[in-house]
Order: C-alpha cells, then structure tokens, then sequence
C-alpha cells in the first residue's frame, strides 16, 4: 500500500505514482497510509493523543475527514480510502493534515493530487463520513462501552486482609470485597475508598459524573453520555 509521509517539518510527501492515480467516482478503490512523526517540536508534543483530520478541499467544495488513527512507537498513522465526496469532482484535490484539541492545533502546509476526468461521470451523492458524522460515532462507541457495575462485599475475619474480586459476565462489571472486622465486630476502616467509590450504611458505593467536565475523572453515566450525544445533534442542526 502507497504511504503519505510527514516530515519533522511538517511537510507532506505524496509518492510520485499517486499524484494522479484516482479517477472521478473512483469508490473505495485506491487506500493510502498518511504516516506522521508522533512527537513534535522541541516540547516533544505526542500528536497520538489529539484527534486526527484531512482537510480537503475541490472544485466542489471543503469537506473535513475525522481519521482513525493508530500509534507506534515513533509515528501516527491512518488508513485513507478515497471515495465520493473527495473523487466527485475532477481536477485538483488540496490535502492538509491536521491534529486539533483544547491545547493544539497543528497542521501540515497543503498538497495536492489530481482527480482525473471519467467519461460521461457526473458528481455521485457523497459517501464518506464527515468529521461531524465522525464525532456522532465516536460519542456513540462510547455510550455502547458504558457497562453496569454491581458491588458487593462480605465480613472478614480481623487478620485477614481486605481483597477485591473482579469479574465480568455479559457486560456487567463485578466488584465483590472482603473487609475484615473492626474492634467492635463491626467492618473495620482499613482500607481507603479513593476518589470513586465511598462507604456508606454498610455498602459501597461508586460515586459517577451526570457531565462531561474537564478534569472530572469520574466515570460518566450512561444517562449522562446519551445527554452528550443529544447536545451534539441539538448543535449539529443548527449548523
């Protein structure tokens, strides 16, 4: 498979043999590997933890392409099929890579490939996803990955020391914990809760976010990702 490189000086190569490869309507027919340094600038900036887009832009327009990206060691990379809307429109087709996030944006200087004319073809209603399109997804994975927690707990005898047994069955997280007794026969304070969870009238239980919240490392609600999602749509179609 072909491969678009990017240099430390974030600019991109574009083998010779696919500068003018792809023809109009072309569908899934071409793939190409966009390949990036994965550490970037003097502060050594991990491009792996922001989002990855292509920017493209022809005769017909702008339309932005969320990637799904992979790391190594040293580089981030991402698979590229070419279909509609980036194949609609013959001529040149402008590329420019971009990460993005709260505290970055960094993008490549544009380059191009030449969509070349098919006969008799006529701009074919567009197929692949956009960057909208991609974050709907994205919040969708993660609302379908939320699992149910149970949490149980049983006495244990004074010596012994506090364990956790986990488990998973059909997408349901077990936590079952073993506390030795206090004092008094009543279960002891040996053990520290942490941020998430808290004891209370005999039971644990996990503390969780209804929000999203910056800096908020609490587990969300399944409730609160589905609030999330409507947001997005909410703002998407006032766009």
């Amino acid at each position: 498979m072909e491969k678009i490189t990017v240099d430390a000086f974030r600019r991109m190569y574009i083998p010779i043999g696919w500068r003018q490869i792809n023809i109009q309507d072309d569908f899934e027919a071409e793939s190409v590997i966009i390949e990036v340094p994965r550490y970037y600038g003097s502060e050594n900036i991990d491009l792996s933890k922001y989002p990855m887009y292509l920017k493209t832009v022809s005769s017909g327009g702008r339309d932005d392409i969320l990637l799904s990206s992979e790391a190594t060691e040293d580089t981030v990379y991402a698979v590229w099929t070419l279909c509609p809307p980036q194949t609609s429109y013959s001529g040149d087709l402008y590329l420019q890579l971009r990460f993005e996030g709260d505290d970055l944006k960094w993008e490549t200087p544009p380059a191009k490939i030449e969509i070349i004319t098919s006969l008799n073809a006529e701009p074919v209603v567009p197929t692949s996803p956009s960057a909208y399109d991609g974050w709907l997804d994205e919040m969708q994975s993660i609302a379908d990955s939320v699992l149910s927690l149970t949490v149980s707990a049983e006495t244990a005898e004074p010596d012994e020391e506090v364990s956790v047994e986990k488990t998973l069955n059909d997408d349901i997280f077990n936590l079952h914990f073993r506390i030795p007794k206090g004092e008094k026969g009543d279960v002891g304070t040996v053990f520290s809760t942490g941020e998430t969870l808290y004891w209370e009238n005999n039971a644990l239980h996990v503390k969780t976010a209804s929000s999203v919240e910056e800096n908020n490392s609490l587990p969300i609600t399944s409730a609160g990702v589905f609030k999330e999602i409507g947001n997005i749509n909410a703002l998407l179609e006032t766009i």
